[in-house]
Order: C-alpha cells, then sequence, then structure tokens
C-alpha cells in the first residue's frame, strides 16, 4: 500500500462521477469533476483518483496554477484509451509537473492533522504500498 498526503481529494473516475468504494472516503470529503470547480481557492496539493483524460486535464490544470498534483489511476496505462505511444508520451511530459501512479488501487482515505487527507493505495502488481 501507499499513502499520499493532500489537502484535497478530487475523484476524476469517468464521464459521470462515479464514487469508488474507497473506505473512509465519505467521512474525508472530496470533490468531483462536477464540483472541483466550485472551490472558492487554490488547494496547495491536490490527489487525483482516475486516469482518464479528464484526470489528466484537471492535473495539468492545476499543476499550471501551482498546486502539487498526484494522479492516481487503476489501470497500467494512463490515458488507457489512447495509444500505448501516445499514452507514454503524455505520461513522460506530465511528469515533470506532477506525480502519475499507474496500476495502483486506492483502498483508503482518511483525515490526518493539520486539516489534511490521506489516501492508501496499493500497487495493483507487486501488492505495495504508496502513501
Amino acid at each position: 500500500d501507499e499513502t499520499i498526503t493532500s489537502k484535497m481529494i478530487f475523484l476524476c473516475t469517468g464521464s459521470k462521477p462515479i464514487i469508488p468504494p474507497i473506505k473512509g472516503v465519505d467521512k474525508v470529503g472530496y470533490l468531483t469533476s462536477d464540483t472541483v470547480l466550485k472551490m472558492n481557492r487554490l488547494p496547495e496539493s491536490i490527489a487525483i483518483v482516475g486516469g482518464g483524460y479528464i484526470a489528466a486535464e484537471y492535473g495539468h490544470f492545476f499543476s499550471a496554477m501551482g498546486s502539487k498534483v498526484t494522479i492516481i489511476g487503476r489501470n497500467p496505462q494512463f490515458l488507457k484509451q489512447e495509444e500505448p505511444e501516445v499514452s507514454a508520451l503524455a505520461k513522460k511530459e506530465l511528469e515533470k509537473h506532477m506525480t502519475i501512479l499507474t496500476n495502483h488501487e486506492v483502498r483508503e482515505a482518511e483525515k490526518t492533522s493539520m486539516d489534511k487527507k490521506r489516501l492508501v493505495a496499493v500497487n495493483r502488481e507487486n501488492g505495495e504500498k504508496a502513501v
């Protein structure tokens, strides 16, 4: 498992926001692609759950605005709907400005000290934790 610490958690799991079954996510609060633009202030850091084009778009946006961004996707390939070469190039370029974890499943969300939230993700290939 891997734990990611962030001020905000942003779920980007498809065209119609689907809230994945993440233990504790309902208790810590989250944003979706439909609600994220209603924020009144830029987050210092943001974790984006989802590895598709919506996650990439919002990740790029928040990174360009100055937020520290981590994208966590379940699939082995970032932007799985794209050709592997396009996906690899997009990931390489975006990783210059943010962290992108592929083949990871977010298992738990919890509040930490200093009003931050933490996600625990597991690498689906080797079982290692990401925090």
